[in-house]
């Protein structure tokens, strides 16, 4: 790992809270200037629930698009990596591992027809019989499906995301509750249960919460970058 692959997750990372936390700081201005008028606060309260939730899961996201397109980057081979990364660029071998139906002759892995009884079985030992040369491919992480928030950042997405990316999913124990406050005031203001609003002070709370989220996960992708925690010979 070079220099500038660490300067370059660093200055995108930046950039992109950068933008997202000034617009965010416009509405908020608003906000505390009419904190005695009830009637224009619901409505600024209710767009920056909205815009919070909205930075929530895209900087998340892109934080994490980042931290896998750099190790793309890297040029590593399966080998070279942890254990959740090498299962996640093999995902297209291993569904058609699974898929019962033929398989193109000249796939680079699957090249036998098996009968019927033994499809399974047959393309498990072709699989180990060529597991050396697929533990020396590229890594080439397909990052909208690691990278996946399914539309909606809830807690069971965001640890389907670290798993696949091999983190440790126990940096979420503390923000559980928080995660789940934000989008319960998302739904509230699509199903109208929350028409007037949110005070200053209950903006404030959740808000604090969630940046904290935000930037422990922001602190963990730099972390395992720089310590070069997604290789193989980091755990051995």
């Amino acid at each position: 790992m070079t220099t500038n692959s660490l300067d370059t997750l660093l200055s995108q990372i930046e950039e992109d809270k950068m933008w997202r936390e000034e617009e965010l700081r416009f509405f908020e201005n608003q906000l505390a200037n009419i904190r005695d008028n009830s009637d224009k606060q619901k409505f600024f309260s209710k767009a920056l629930i909205l815009l919070l939730y909205s930075i929530f899961e895209g900087h998340v996201k892109f934080i994490f698009e980042c931290y896998v397109r750099e190790i793309n980057n890297q040029r590593l081979n399966c080998k070279d990596v942890i254990t959740e990364l090498t299962a996640s660029n093999l995902n297209r071998i291993f569904e058609e591992f699974k898929n019962t139906q033929r398989i193109p002759k000249n796939h680079p892995i699957f090249k036998k027809e098996h009968s019927k009884g033994f499809v399974e079985l047959g393309r498990r030992i072709e699989f180990l019989d060529n597991l050396d040369q697929i533990m020396s491919s590229p890594i080439y992480l397909d990052v909208s499906k690691i990278v996946d928030t399914e539309s909606n950042l809830t807690k069971d997405v965001l640890l389907r995301i670290l798993f696949r990316i091999g983190f440790d999913n126990n940096i979420l124990d503390t923000h559980i509750q928080a995660i789940n406050k934000l989008l319960e005031f998302r739904n509230a203001i699509a199903h109208g249960s929350r028409k007037n609003g949110w005070s200053y002070d209950e903006y404030i709370d959740i808000k604090t919460n969630i940046f904290d989220l935000i930037s422990l996960i922001r602190h963990s992708v730099i972390t395992n970058f720089s310590g070069k925690k997604f290789l193989r010979n980091f755990h051995t």
